[in-house]
């Protein structure tokens, strides 16, 4: 109602009447909004992590410094970016790929100079099942991998990949730990993003 916009120049200007019609509009729409509606936003997609994400928490979850990423399928892209989740599919490739790399990982994570602050959290203690720092160790490993805190079955179901590893390693913990670790690598909670419902309604 300023005559501010639009410019002056501007051809042809609103008469004073049209602009008191839009005023009128603008401020009767306004008044259908509830103040105390409760907020209804949006969902964001579910996608997988692309080869540089992917790359770089690994690094950031158990310090892998090398590029286990070389011989991964190409992303596909979508609008010019590579983080569209209605194109970043899983095929079987990619899974096999996942699947060889998360051996690499965990190998590499058991062997490398930082691997008590990233893995090995806790060690077997002296009289103690091995099972019970296993446990601390999975817990914390799980947390940082799946970004929430793990779920009771979830770290029980990883224990049971420790117990079978256990077998294998004729006592040898830190090899005992290379299938557990390999769990949460090739986990849906892991591999894609998942984004909280902001709802509110927990559908």
């Amino acid at each position: 109602l300023t005559g501010e916009m639009p410019p002056k120049d501007a051809s042809p200007q609103p008469s004073g009447v049209q602009r008191e019609a839009v005023a009128r509009f603008i401020e009767a729409a306004l008044e259908t909004v509830d103040p105390n509606a409760r907020p209804t936003a949006g969902r964001g997609a579910t996608r997988r992590l692309n080869r540089a994400e992917y790359r770089n928490t690994l690094r950031d979850l158990l310090g892998v410094k090398t590029d286990l990423t070389k011989d991964f399928p190409s992303d596909d892209v979508g609008y010019g970016f590579d983080v569209i989740g209605d194109v970043l599919s899983l095929p079987p490739l990619l899974m096999e790929k996942y699947m060889a790399a998360s051996l690499k990982a965990a190998q590499e994570a058991i062997a490398g100079p930082e691997k008590d602050k990233f893995v090995f959290v806790a060690r077997p203690a002296a009289g103690a099942p091995p099972r019970d720092a296993a446990r601390e160790c999975l817990a914390n490993l799980a947390r940082r991998a799946f970004r929430r805190p793990a779920q009771p079955a979830e770290i029980d179901r990883l224990l049971k990949l420790f117990d079978a590893g256990a077998q294998e390693a004729n006592g040898d913990f830190e090899k005992a730990m290379i299938l557990p670790i390999r769990g949460p690598l090739v986990s849906p909670q892991f591999l894609f993003r998942l984004e909280p419902d902001r709802s509110g309604t927990g559908d």
